[in-house]
């Protein structure tokens, strides 16, 4: 009897779906954090327009990274961001603008807790250096990512970091 009513509650009501939580092939994330202040996306959905953020000088600039778990990641810093290349061979577009900076590489060793998201996750945590104030940085990432055709290495969406 459950059974017939949460089929019937399902098929009258099919906005209330389990869809929504599942792992969309490409989901990845970049999520930054200065004290109570945050900018990103935790693992849905690609702009070529970057998230902004005002981060204190003085406080600890963490970064989250999302994908498939155990899978690569490399995290890039740039002074300029307006670009939306598409390059051969990856997925989403290139934001930062050349010279890139690579600030970190490794996996997505960590267990997500996040469950929507595909269940990688690594924790970084940058003590910025002396900058002047209004000074502006940009991140983004490269991850690999599982999409219908294998592995593809997928650009996050960028961060602009304005130092206060």
């Amino acid at each position: 009897m459950k059974s017939c009513l949460f089929s019937l509650l399902l098929f009258c009501f099919p906005f209330v779906s389990i869809g929504h939580s599942q792992i969309r092939p490409g989901d990845n994330g970049i999520y930054v954090i200065s004290g109570k202040l945050t900018a990103g996306n935790l693992c849905r959905g690609f702009r070529c327009k970057p998230y902004s953020l005002t981060a204190l000088r003085n406080l600890p600039l963490e970064v989250a990274l999302r994908g498939p778990k155990n899978n690569p990641y490399w995290l890039f810093l740039s002074s300029k961001a307006n670009l939306c290349l598409s390059l051969p061979g990856l997925r989403n577009s290139l934001i930062l603008n050349p010279p890139l900076i690579l600030v970190s590489l490794g996996t997505l060793s960590l267990q997500d807790s996040i469950r929507a998201c595909p269940g990688g996750l690594a924790k970084l945590k940058f003590k910025l250096p002396p900058l002047p104030p209004k000074t502006v940085i940009y991140l983004q990432a490269l991850i690999v990512s599982n999409w219908i055709p294998g592995k593809i290495p997928t650009f996050s969406p960028a961060v602009q970091v304005s130092l206060k």
